[in-house]
């Protein structure tokens, strides 16, 4: 339960912060008009948010102007569409609307942020994205999580609040007979290297055409794991990282030296001459 130093403090921010201010209260008119809060990112409008922090949280880290071009050129001839991390699913219903023929498989480990996901899906995915109450990670098994106020900031945790079950996407995509993924997306707060680990087979046979990685020093770190090792990882498999937004292949120097707090979506393919 918030205190009255919560409240205040809150109130501080909202008033020194016009966009925090703008958006609660479009949220705060949606409330009131008894319409659940929507944010399009462009597939059609998201709702179900937990609470403003988590509504403010998808306002602050929806896709960018060039995520948005990224996502339309990769995707649009895609087949398999893998959403790890899909959270509310704002790049899922995105995903739907751009690759019209794919099948999009959608993780969501923590189960009130998957009933929404899955509202989401119903609305804006036609039956083409399909929901998966699952961690992704490097063991098929059972892995403790967190349940935050803002779901985006949820991740595996050895202190976390619930127990979900956890795949690999070798595993995965050997149960669903997936021959080739057309696009990956990852973004798991900091358990990325995990969730590459786990479809190792997946990249040493190529099955992993291209796709999206975040990448934060800062969380990574949290995790005992550092830029370089999810650089390697790529590497090892001939695939390239390039900045979403500059355009620029990324290089060990150059990602050695991002500060802790950066966060970078990057893309991921073969190099040309391995395609």
């Amino acid at each position: 339960m918030k205190t009255a130093k919560d409240i205040a403090r809150n109130i501080t921010t909202l008033r020194r912060d016009p966009v925090i201010l703008m958006h609660y209260l479009a949220w705060h008119a949606s409330k009131k008009l008894g319409r659940d809060p929507a944010i399009d990112f462009g597939g059609g409008p998201v709702k179900g948010f937990k609470n403003f922090n988590s509504y403010l949280g998808a306002m602050r880290n929806r896709p960018t102007v060039n995520e948005l071009r990224m996502v339309r050129h990769l995707c649009d001839s895609g087949q398999t569409i893998i959403d790890v991390g899909a959270n509310y699913g704002a790049f899922s219903t995105l995903f739907a609307r751009v690759a019209t023929e794919a099948k999009i498989f959608s993780f969501e480990p923590v189960p009130i942020t998957l009933k929404s996901l899955t509202m989401n899906l119903e609305t804006c995915a036609v039956g083409r994205a399909e929901p998966i109450m699952s961690a992704v990670g490097k063991v098929v098994g059972e892995v403790r999580f967190t349940d935050s106020d803002d779901p985006a900031t949820n991740s595996m945790s050895s202190s976390g609040e619930i127990v979900v079950p956890c795949t690999t996407l070798d595993h995965f995509a050997a149960e669903r007979k997936i021959a080739l993924v057309d696009f990956l997306k990852i973004d798991v707060e900091g358990a990325e290297l995990d969730a590459l680990i786990g479809a190792s087979r997946l990249f040493d046979e190529k099955r992993v055409r291209t796709g999206m990685i975040e990448i934060c020093p800062g969380i990574l770190n949290s995790f005992g794991v550092d830029v370089g090792s999810i650089y390697e990882f790529l590497c090892d498999y001939r695939y390239e990282l390039v900045d979403i937004e500059t355009g620029d292949v990324l290089t060990a120097t150059r990602l050695s030296d991002l500060p802790r707090t950066s966060l970078i979506n990057a893309i991921f393919r073969r190099r040309p001459r391995d395609a």
